[in-house]
């Protein structure tokens, strides 16, 4: 160990604990803040092989007051300081760069508090990813992560911006967010979030270019889904459009709500319950052709069709103004089980009352015809698949 002392100046070389430490400058003992503070280099290697050197202001050994510092902080990166240290540590204002191996860097300048990025002043962000890809963040901070007010800028394989509140890190409070690929898909929000998902009130609009729809909310959010009471539309480039109002369970229709479904000249509204997105439990569903055809139900779902012991009701008009009603039991959307059947028009009735299997009549029941002459028949007995199999008349 070489060491050499005068009154103000100091310079050695020695090992102290588990680092190698070379320091020449003005090393003041007992110093206060402010006043009577040294100046000098320092260069510390710890048995890892990890350098750091520091050149500026020192107090009690350790750097206080202005300076610049270089240290490796792992073994592709390393740290550059340029500011205000109190006790070791970077504190008030200061540059921070941090290098890393593959060519991409993080740079800050603004305040910190005990080494940290901090405080209410405002700070500047940018961390770079390699390849033109960066991150962009200037506002407020707090242990070194985003919080507070602030904006925030991703320029990678997507584009993403926000602007509003933080915590931790991540967007939490009220906020602006955009999003969009290099597919031409966008999206765009404007509410409430939580630990970086949209959560609480909230509206947004969203566009999936592959598919060709446009698609908006406003309503309530939770986990960055759908979910509460929320209003939905979704509209296709071909004119197919989709209109929903209701509750939302994990972005899925759940719950009470009315739909609209409109394709070409087709129209469908359902208002009742659903489950993860179709229909199912009691509800009302109307079909329309806009050439004069038109369908109605009131009864039960399962699974998106017409179910159920319960009984339900439906009617449909066609185009030659043939009316067909029915009231009874339906299995996966078709007559099954007990109902009641008519099929008219200015010509003809035709009424059957008994036992339905996929559809068909099957079973004991009875049939009536009737035309505009006066004809009537009545068939009362067993039917298999539609057909008579055994009847009185």
């Amino acid at each position: 160990m070489d060491t050499t002392h005068s009154l103000d100046n100091v310079a050695y070389r020695k090992k102290v604990g588990d680092e190698y430490r070379e320091f020449q400058g003005k090393h003041e003992v007992g110093c206060k803040l402010g006043k009577g503070r040294g100046q000098g280099k320092e260069r510390r290697i710890t048995e890892d092989g990890v350098v750091e050197d520091y050149e500026g202001d020192y107090c009690d050994g350790v750097p206080n007051g202005k300076g610049k510092l270089h240290r490796q902080i792992s073994e592709n990166a390393y740290e550059e300081y340029t500011g205000e240290f109190e006790n070791g540590l970077y504190q008030n204002q200061g540059s921070l760069v941090i290098h890393f191996e593959d060519g991409g860097y993080e740079q800050y300048k603004g305040y910190f508090e005990k080494g940290m990025m901090s405080g209410k002043g405002k700070g500047k962000q940018k961390i770079f990813l390699g390849r033109q890809q960066y991150i962009e963040y200037s506002g407020e901070y707090f242990n070194g992560l985003f919080s507070g007010k602030g904006s925030y800028h991703k320029h990678a394989d997507v584009e993403v911006n926000y602007r509003g509140d933080f915590r931790d890190g991540y967007f939490h409070g009220i906020g602006v967010y955009n999003y969009r690929d290099h597919d031409g898909n966008f999206e765009q929000y404007e509410g409430e979030f939580e630990d970086g998902q949209q959560a609480g009130s909230g509206e947004g609009i969203r566009f999936e270019r592959h598919q060709n729809w446009e698609e908006r909310y406003e309503g309530k959010f939770f986990g960055g889904l759908y979910h509460g009471d929320g209003k939905f539309t979704r509209s296709y480039h071909d004119g197919q459009k989709v209109r929903y109002e209701g509750k939302f369970s994990s972005g899925k229709f759940h719950g009470k709500g009315s739909i609209t479904r409109v394709r070409e000249h087709l129209e469908e509204n359902y208002d009742g319950d659903f489950i993860h997105g179709v229909y199912e439990g009691k509800g009302k569903l109307m079909k329309s052709s806009g050439h004069g055809e038109y369908e109605t139900y009131e009864g039960s779902f399962l699974q998106g069709k017409k179910f159920g012991f319960g009984y339900g009701s439906e009617r449909l008009i066609d185009s030659k103004n043939n009316v067909l009603e029915y009231q009874g039991e339906y299995a996966n959307g078709i007559y099954h089980g007990k109902g009641h059947k008519i099929l008219k028009n200015e010509n003809k009735l035709l009424e059957y009352e008994g036992v339905f299997r996929r559809g068909k009549y099957h079973g004991y029941g009875i049939l009536r015809i009737s035309n505009a002459e006066g004809h009537f028949g009545e068939f009362e007995g067993a039917f298999v698949d539609g057909r008579i199999l055994k009847a009185k008349y």
